[in-house]
Order: structure tokens, then sequence, then C-alpha cells
């Protein structure tokens, strides 16, 4: 799976972050809230690590210098290069205000 983009959420006040799978044309979706958003852009703009509980208080993110980990219950981890994600949100930030 690639990371490829960032959408906004249907069901309530957050976004999607969308991993593709071209082989399989598959997608997998994490749904994250506005909060949990903005406090990954600020560790990813201050280049440093943290865990961030989802939600679900099992999911959570793992965030290192050279790889972003996302661990969803029952899913095998989705994997970002933090570089690429920062400019994703970024962009997603910008479009949504």
């Amino acid at each position: 799976m690639k990371f490829s983009k960032i959408d906004s959420s249907y069901l309530k006040k957050g976004c999607r972050l969308v991993w593709h799978d071209p082989l399989k044309d598959k997608e997998q979706v994490i749904f994250l809230r506005n909060e949990d958003l903005k406090h990954l852009y600020d560790v990813l703009s201050k280049n440093s690590t943290d865990k961030i509980e989802l939600e679900d208080e099992t999911s959570s993110i793992m965030i290192n210098s050279d790889m972003v980990e996302f661990h969803v219950t029952g899913k095998k981890p989705l994997e970002v290069e933090p570089h690429a994600l920062k400019e994703k949100i970024a962009e997603f930030l910008g479009e949504s205000k």
C-alpha cells in the first residue's frame, strides 16, 4: 500500500487518509479527527517524535524521524514518509480553511 491523498471526511469533522494498492486496485482509509490531524502536523513540523492515540483508544500513530506508522486494530500497519505526509497535510489544511 502506498499513501496517496488526504480527503475531507463525509461523516464528521476530520479527514480521510487514503492508501492505494495499484496492483490489487484496493484502498485503505484511516479517519482522523481535526485535532489529531493538527497534532500530527505539529509533530511533523517540529521534526519530532511522538505517539498519538486515536479515537478508538486502541489504534495509534507512531511518528519517527524516518517513518510514520499508522497502527489500526486488526490490520497491518500503514507507513508513509514524514516529509511527504507533512506536505499533504499542509495542502489539505490550506484547502480546508
